[in-house]
């Protein structure tokens, strides 16, 4: 059994990679509202940090980039300076460098993501009822009996295309 932080990393990965399949930044309040998690507590902090920081290894492992480079402050449409730390950590970028190699640095991350994350669909369950030809109850239902992996985003259900097509794998093997 996964524990929670795995499902929280599984989950930001889904909200972060949905965002940046549209080209689109998120803020941290939103993104921990998401997770669940109260940003005014330092342990929820801490485990946002250390969520982010795994996102981070899993992307630039398989994608050559820094996924949470699209979370940002809603003061100032910037990353938090914790995001440059995670470069100085993961060898991204050499510290005490000048804030505006740090942003240069930024702005080229948000450049690879969305050229990375241009080609990567999400559907809504509404989508696959539509698809399917079903009641988007019977979606609901494969969703929660975890047939179907899908991340709950605000108040949708988002799946991405390539755990649609293993759920379809799956169903056509049972006939």
């Amino acid at each position: 059994m996964k524990n929670k932080n795995q499902d929280l990393i599984e989950k930001t990965l889904a909200i972060l990679e949905d965002y940046a399949s549209r080209k689109k930044l998120i803020n941290y309040g939103y993104l921990y509202e998401e997770l669940g998690l109260d940003r005014k507590n330092p342990d929820h902090r801490n485990t946002g940090a250390y969520i982010l920081a795994e996102v981070n290894r899993i992307t630039l492992n398989e994608n050559k980039v820094m996924l949470s480079a699209i979370v940002t402050l809603s003061s100032e449409q910037a990353p938090a300076k914790g995001f440059f730390d995670f470069a100085v950590d993961l060898k991204q970028i050499q510290k005490g460098l000048s804030e505006e190699n740090k942003t240069i640095f930024w702005a080229e991350q948000i450049k690879k993501i969305f050229n990375v994350y241009k080609n990567k669909e999400f559907y809504k369950a509404e989508d696959l009822a539509d698809k399917l030809d079903v009641n988007i109850m019977t979606i609901y239902r494969y969703i929660k009996a975890k047939r179907l992996k899908a991340y709950k985003i605000g108040k949708e259900y988002r799946i991405d295309k390539k755990e649609f097509k293993k759920f379809l794998e799956s169903v056509q093997n049972k006939k």
